[in-house]
């Protein structure tokens, strides 16, 4: 299975990233919603795949379909697993709820993702890394998102931590499964070239801006906030 797995090394990484919100949905079932929609609003993401290979990464697709197509099944897989899970890390783990706060802005997700791939192309046709266009895209539609909805600051914050440190946990997962693997597949030359337990610096920052990014876009667009669960009572009142 092992070899498998490291022919296709981008179809682990997929599988790995699809544990967190797996764990979220069972652990919380009222936040299945969300994710669904976060991960079917994550697709179109996976259409970019072609302006990352080969120069940020080179991994191994099913099929071959980098070449076919330009993104691969496991973009898609990725893409869902990643949205769905950066989406409800925020009330899963800090225990919060989301409920109807003002009218929905459904147009607002269309604008968010075209904007943020738009965002990303030109600054990359201009001279940046491509990885460092969408981090920095991220961070504009987030700044955006923040005039509109200013009270959700702190939970993008708190947000994309969580999903941080989660990410680095599977990044680490993943290079004890796959020895090296970081070294042989990532190109980081063209950005900050760094890394942070063998994990590289680009990867980690990304997962701030995405994690942040989406823990404020849902509730924008659904008109939602978020609020803390209530305290169990305790036994005698």
């Amino acid at each position: 299975m092992m070899a498998f797995f490291e022919r296709y090394d981008f179809l682990l990484l997929a599988l790995l990233f699809c544990l967190p919100p797996l764990f979220i949905a069972a652990a919380r079932p009222d936040l299945r919603p969300l994710m669904r929609r976060a991960a079917l609003l994550a697709l179109p993401f996976a259409l970019t795949e072609r302006f990352f290979y080969p120069d940020y990464w080179s991994p191994t697709f099913l099929f071959d379909l980098i070449h076919q197509l330009g993104f691969g099944i496991e973009d898609l897989l990725f893409v869902a697993a990643f949205g769905a899970f950066a989406a409800t890390a925020y009330p899963a783990l800090a225990r919060r709820q989301i409920v109807a706060a003002r009218p929905p802005r459904p147009r607002l997700a269309a604008a968010l993702i075209a904007g943020s791939i738009a965002t990303a192309l030109l600054l990359h046709a201009a001279g940046l890394s491509m990885y460092g266009a969408t981090i920095t895209a991220e961070l504009a539609a987030l700044a955006l998102l923040l005039r509109l909805r200013p009270d959700l600051a702190l939970p993008a914050l708190v947000g994309g931590l969580f999903v941080t440190a989660i990410y680095a946990v599977i990044c680490l997962v993943y290079a004890a499964l796959l020895p090296g693997i970081f070294d042989r597949v990532w190109h980081t030359e063209a950005l900050f070239d760094r890394s942070v337990a063998g994990i590289p610096l680009e990867e980690l920052l990304y997962g701030l801006a995405s994690g942040a990014l989406a823990t404020a876009a849902l509730p924008a667009v659904t008109g939602q906030r978020y609020l803390r669960e209530p305290r169990p009572e305790s036994p005698g009142r």
